[in-house]
């Protein structure tokens, strides 16, 4: 049982050296840790090549997170699950799994998307899946300089069910 609450408010709130604000993403190691606070707060991450940038600092998009799967042989969720979800929440479950396999995501099973979404988004202080001490330890690395906070290479495009339809409409138009 783990509550991120303490620990991010005391982050978000400690000045840096100067009187300045740290950025969250400087003081938070953990990627479900820091997926929640970015969500909160509507700071975007970012899908780029084969990393999730939140801000300065990014993980492997494969990085596991605390959050255990309560479907067996998948212990825990891979970063990149958790961040897809949030971008298709509002689809319908057989729309999120069409979008999920087009776009070689691992879905996240649905008896935990609701809990699952209520912490991320905040209005769950915690959830009984989330293992902090089983998890394996994955570190943020600093987005390399010559990339930058939003890197050169071009964001994940996502399929859009609308962006799809109108395409067809105009193949169809042009036959």
């Amino acid at each position: 049982f783990y509550s991120t609450s303490v620990c991010c408010a005391a982050a978000a709130a400690a000045p840096a050296a100067g009187g300045f604000a740290m950025d969250i993403a400087d003081t938070l190691s953990d990627p479900l840790t820091l997926l929640r606070r970015f969500t909160m707060t509507k700071q975007p991450v970012k899908l780029v090549g084969d990393y999730l940038v939140f801000g300065r600092v990014r993980f492997p998009r494969a990085a596991p997170t605390a959050y255990r799967a309560s479907t067996k042989g998948k212990p825990f969720y891979p970063v990149d699950a958790l961040w897809f979800l949030l971008q298709k929440q509002s689809l319908k479950p057989g729309e999120y799994l069409r979008e999920c396999t087009s776009n070689q995501m691992m879905p996240v099973s649905r008896p935990d998307q609701r809990a699952l979404l209520a912490y991320l988004n905040g209005t769950a202080d915690s959830s009984p899946a989330i293992d902090m001490t089983g998890a394996t330890i994955v570190t943020a690395e600093p987005v390399p300089a010559d990339e930058g906070a939003t890197s050169a290479a071009a964001p994940m495009e996502l399929d859009e069910p609308d962006d799809l339809e109108d395409a067809q409409a105009r193949e169809e138009a042009a036959a």
